[in-house]
């Protein structure tokens, strides 16, 4: 039998995310901006940008219902990668304050150019 070695934590089984490219324009801050526009949607900076769909899974129900012949990218998330083992370094930004902020700290090129645009201080 195939034991859960993440007990009843379940936490990555509550969203989904999808890798998006670095933003190097208006045109893509603009981009992200209107996704944070939407109910249940972050982004987070790891080892690239990610936006991450706040959405449980269909087969957690307090465990995993399909554990022992779940998908191979559930069964390769490790416990180094799990935000509850103190290893995870994520940036996480919900919002468009937080995204500004991020890009006015790590971006400073594009950040003179949303500035201008959006007329920001």
């Amino acid at each position: 039998m195939t034991t859960n070695s993440c007990g009843d934590c379940a936490l990555c089984c509550g969203y989904v995310t999808v890798e998006t490219e670095d933003p190097t324009s208006i045109e893509d801050v603009d981009h992200l901006l209107w996704l944070l526009a939407h109910k249940n949607i972050q982004l987070f900076v790891d080892d690239g940008l990610y936006v991450q769909f706040i959405t449980p899974c269909k087969h957690q129900d307090g465990k995993c219902a399909i554990y022992p012949n779940r998908p191979d990218i559930c069964m390769d998330y490790g416990l180094d990668a799990c935000e509850t083992s103190g290893k995870d370094k994520r940036i996480y930004l919900k919002d468009h304050k937080e995204l500004l902020s991020y890009i006015k700290e790590h971006k400073h090129d594009l950040w003179q150019e949303v500035k201008d645009k959006r007329q920001l201080a």
